[in-house]
């Protein structure tokens, strides 16, 4: 990638003169490489993302079949032991529930901060899209000759 935008480079300051088609047809060869590679760049970058968000994937879906199953069996639980201790159903019903937004809520926040770590793996293909995209922009609109 780097080396057809140094090529380009030392081919303008060496005066080395080609005609306007050529000029042209090296300009979209060197942009459908640069697509390639960038896509390659992109299947790796992808490959990566996922082995390192493997862990908070499954973590995940463990943690909701864990959180489904259990759930109304340990709510109701709860519900039917503060109303033992003297709690009226209706406020043992709120208290209950919110625990387990809260809770919940916590779990959620958990999982996304693993899976914003995992995207990092993204900023290598997000800088050399950057730089192909100026070694295009330069190709396109600097002046040939």
């Amino acid at each position: 990638m780097i080396t057809l935008a140094k090529r380009s480079t030392v081919d303008r300051q060496s005066g080395s003169k080609s005609g306007i088609g050529r000029g042209w047809i090296e300009i979209f060869k060197g942009s459908f490489d640069l697509a390639g590679l960038q896509f390659q760049l992109l299947k790796l970058d992808t490959k990566e993302w996922l082995g390192r968000s493997s862990v908070p994937i499954a973590t995940l879906v463990m943690g909701a079949v864990l959180v489904l199953a259990s759930t109304p069996i340990l709510l109701g639980g709860a519900v039917v032991g503060l109303t033992l201790i003297g709690l009226e159903f209706v406020w043992a019903l709120l208290i209950v529930g919110g625990v387990g937004l809260l809770l919940g809520g916590v779990l959620a926040l958990s999982a996304i901060a693993g899976f914003k770590n995992s995207l990092g793996v993204f900023e290598r293909s997000q800088r050399e899209l950057a730089t192909n995209l100026t070694w295009l922009n330069e190709q396109f609109f600097s002046h040939h000759d």
